[in-house]
């Protein structure tokens, strides 16, 4: 039995009460429908064709509406015209209630054509491919954006200069972004960091603000004014040695940018510049937040509280993605990335030699066991479907052989793709560790989020920020060029802005197999393929300047 005739039956007998026959005579009748409306595929293929090979913009559909009633006619089906211009209405039945509606819309886009059909559809002329998807199906409503014929066009051209002037800068930016990572800075340590990016700004004749969060900065462009919108990118690198043997390899032992933080930061310095560039024509204010701290210490929970984002109505951040080709950017609606706690637990006992284990309180089984109820957690009571983690992380106890310790510590983490997961992780982790420990004759302490790793939220992205990268990202880098993003069960500090307004993460890919950029972030052997520099730069300052005019209203670019 097909799931939609379930649906039917579950439907009808336990909400509308339909008896069986009735049922049946609706499966024979739906049978019928179907059969009838696929001998008609040949003349619904023809006008649909017609249609497609005609294409009339909005208001415009006399064509439309004229082939429209004309096969109403031959149909002896009786139609009310004109409705909204070139709108109709064909009426079919009684006349009397109940009356039903269906509804269709005309329409086409302002594209221009780009595929050898014999029924040519209309495509970007930039890339050949479709800009918002095929016809109008599955398209994004451009009203939803305020976007008319003009602005697209006027989109385009400013998508062109913008990826062009980016372009002219990459010698700048790479310069830029192999001093920082030459010089790699742990979390709140960033001062040189900080001071190049200062240093950078002054000779560019851009405001800033400083400090926030230590070491952290917020550079100003445009008017000052509302609308208000931020791009944030983090500064801190990772204490890892650095195995990755070329030129500019980092210079101090123990430290190294392998989450690409420098080419974040770097990025967000070019986005600075193409601005500032165009500054007195943004129609509003772009915030740029250069954060210390992403790595653990919640960086940006200290630039809030210092009033980093000011005004802000919302936030763009950019991840470098290893997994797709340089050149692409990845996006995603809703949770992307997992909101993230530590624990650390502590298990006493009795200690005792190793051969009397009845004189003792043995916390080495009391731990084994409550490390293994831990696992059922997730795969015995968390819906399969939703995305959650607990990962005990490491295990430290006695140090002889023949020694039962009085204690045993663990610890690790727990990560969930939406807030409430989180606490009711941490909720049912403290209940089955005091119980199990309870089982043993032990007792039990538990911390949670030490102040060296506090708790991250979930990254989740908002709606029409999504769309307006979809759009946007579509226009300067090729439809083909942005991708769907993926849920990721990875942390960020990007989530404490997405608490305060809304706010967007995107993947920014840098896999090249020809240059080496080829492994994940933390991984000593990080390779960053320094083509995306003038990409990202490119894209933060199209997303930040369209999304003003956007909640501007206006019209003109």
């Amino acid at each position: 039995m097909h799931m939609n005739t379930v649906v039917t039956l579950s439907l009808n007998s336990a909400k509308l009460g339909v008896p069986s026959s009735t049922i049946n005579l609706e499966q024979n009748y739906a049978n019928k429908l179907l059969n009838e409306a696929k001998k008609e595929k040949d003349w619904l293929v023809s006008i649909r064709r017609k249609l497609h090979e005609n294409p009339e913009l909005r208001f415009e559909e006399h064509k439309t509406s004229a082939l429209i009633r004309s096969e109403l006619d031959k149909l002896g089906i009786s139609y009310e015209y004109p409705f909204a211009q070139t709108g109709l209405v064909a009426v079919i039945g009684s006349g009397s209630s109940p009356v039903v509606a269906l509804r269709a819309d005309m329409d086409a886009l302002p594209l221009q054509t780009g595929l050898e059909t014999g029924h040519h559809n209309f495509m970007n002329p930039k890339t050949g491919q479709g800009l918002f998807g095929p016809d109008r199906n599955g398209s994004i409503d451009l009203d939803k954006f305020n976007l008319s014929v003009r602005s697209i066009n006027l989109y385009e051209n400013y998508s062109n200069k913008l990826l062009d002037e980016a372009k002219k800068e990459k010698d700048w930016l790479v310069l830029v972004r192999r001093k920082i990572h030459e010089n790699p800075e742990l979390r709140f340590e960033e001062h040189k960091t900080s001071a190049l990016i200062r240093s950078e700004l002054d000779k560019l004749g851009i405001h800033y603000e400083y400090p926030f969060a230590k070491t952290g900065l917020v550079a100003v462009i445009g008017s000052g004014l509302s609308p208000v919108v931020a791009l944030r990118a983090d500064m801190d690198a990772l204490p890892l040695q650095e195995l990755v043997d070329w030129e500019h390899k980092s210079k101090i032992d123990g430290k190294m940018h392998g989450c690409g933080h420098d080419a974040h930061t770097t990025m967000l310095l070019g986005a600075a510049k193409l601005l500032n560039q165009r500054k007195d024509q943004l129609q509003g204010t772009v915030r740029l937040l250069f954060q210390p701290a992403e790595e653990g210490g919640a960086g940006a929970s200290y630039m809030i509280k210092e009033g980093a984002l000011g005004t802000a109505q919302a936030i763009f951040g950019m991840h470098v993605d290893f997994l797709i080709p340089t050149g692409t950017i990845s996006c995603i609606s809703g949770p992307h990335l997992a909101g993230v706690s530590t624990f650390k637990v502590r298990i006493e006992g009795e200690g005792g030699h190793a051969a009397n284990p009845h004189f003792t309180i043995d916390p080495v089984a009391s731990s084994a066991s409550i490390i293994l109820s831990l696992q059922h957690i997730v795969s015995r009571e968390a819906d399969p479907l939703s995305s959650h983690v607990l990962s005990v992380t490491y295990v430290k106890g006695g140090t002889s052989f023949n020694i039962i310790p009085s204690s045993v510590e663990f610890g690790g983490t727990i990560r969930s793709v939406t807030n409430e997961g989180l606490l009711w992780l941490r909720q049912r982790l403290l209940e089955v560790v005091k119980n199990g420990a309870s089982v043993h004759r032990c007792q039990a302490h538990v911390e949670f989020d030490g102040e060296d790793y506090p708790s991250y939220p979930a990254t989740i992205n908002d709606d029409t920020l999504y769309h307006h990268v979809k759009i946007m990202g579509d226009i300067l880098l090729g439809p083909e060029n942005v991708l769907p993003g993926k849920v990721v069960m990875a942390a960020e500090d990007f989530s404490f802005y997405q608490e305060k307004i809304p706010g967007i993460m995107i993947g920014i890919g840098i896999r090249n197999e020809t240059v080496g950029s080829i492994h994940s972030p933390h991984s000593p052997h990080f390779f960053l393929d320094e083509d995306v520099l003038p990409i990202g730069a490119a894209s933060h300052a199209m997303f930040a300047e369209t999304y003003i005019k956007q909640l501007h209203n206006l019209d003109v670019i």
